[in-house]
């Protein structure tokens, strides 16, 4: 994503991504999920700063894996894999998939130009 945003454009659809404080479109909620992968002792695994640790519990297809009061780890879709971190969730589909062909539209001209 860094490299598509730095050579073509930023891949910046919203479409099922939880759209809060630093994770603005699809980009940022990757890089969210990579720095939550790669910093175990990050903020990123919490429902609540400090608090409520649920992280990278994957639910395959539709149903629910937690719901607490207002928040509610689940995914509507039968044909996706969704992976939770906090309160953030990235489809294996929807999200890293389509933003994978999406960079690989843009960049091909630029590598081969």
């Amino acid at each position: 994503m860094y490299k598509t945003e730095k050579y073509a454009k930023r891949i910046d659809f919203i479409d099922d991504v939880n759209v809060t404080g630093e994770v603005k479109d699809v980009t940022a909620l990757i890089k969210y999920v990579r720095d939550a992968m790669c910093h175990l002792d990050s903020d990123k695994h919490y429902i609540e700063p400090g608090n409520i640790k649920a992280s990278f519990n994957v639910q395959f297809g539709k149903g629910t894996l937690l719901k607490l009061n207002e928040f509610e780890q689940s995914s509507p879709y039968e044909d996706d894999i969704c992976f939770f971190f906090g309160s953030q969730r990235i489809f294996l589909k929807r999200h890293i998939m389509r933003a994978v062909e999406e960079s690989r539209t843009l960049l091909p001209p630029l590598l081969h130009g």
